[in-house]
């Protein structure tokens, strides 16, 4: 799911999301917004903030964010471990951010995390996404078969 229809400089992204149900190394669930599809991750200058759903462990999730490209903010992977398994029924996530004032993430009504956005000032759009990687981080694919995360009631609500 791509929406390239209307990036904004304030906006406010919510889904209710239910990953594939059982234990999936390398199977990963992003939504997220940014302000373009980098086609060289190590070169291009976009702005990124994402919620991450591992497989290989449901009942925990991560943040990330780039500015200006992975250069500047590597390595900003942050762990959470919500009261639920992702893929136990649907959660709502959202992400509420305004450029150059703060971002914050949120599951099922309640804010887990923050953070300035000093200096972000590109217009971002909503983006999700699904992909398997054989990876430390994701975990090793051992699944053969086709497996699937539900995404749906999807919001974005664009703000000023």
């Amino acid at each position: 799911m791509h929406s390239f229809s209307q990036a904004a400089l304030s906006a406010l992204f919510c889904a209710d999301i239910k990953t594939a149900p059982g234990n999936n190394p390398g199977l990963i669930f992003a939504m997220y917004m940014t302000s373009g599809e980098p086609v060289d991750r190590n070169k291009d200058k976009w702005d990124e903030l994402d919620v991450e759903l591992l497989g290989k462990s449901p009942s925990s999730m991560w943040i990330n964010y780039f500015h200006n490209g992975m250069a500047e903010t590597a390595g900003t992977n942050k762990p959470f471990s919500p009261a639920f398994a992702a893929n136990s029924g649907f959660h709502e996530y959202c992400l509420d951010w305004t450029a150059g004032g703060t971002a914050k993430w949120l599951v099922d009504g309640e804010q887990f995390h923050t953070m300035a956005l000093t200096g972000w000032s590109k217009p971002m759009f909503p983006a999700a996404s699904m992909w398997a990687w054989n990876h430390p981080w994701s975990g090793q694919i051992l699944r053969t078969e086709t497996l699937y995360s539900t995404m749906q009631n999807w919001r974005y609500i664009v703000r000023g």
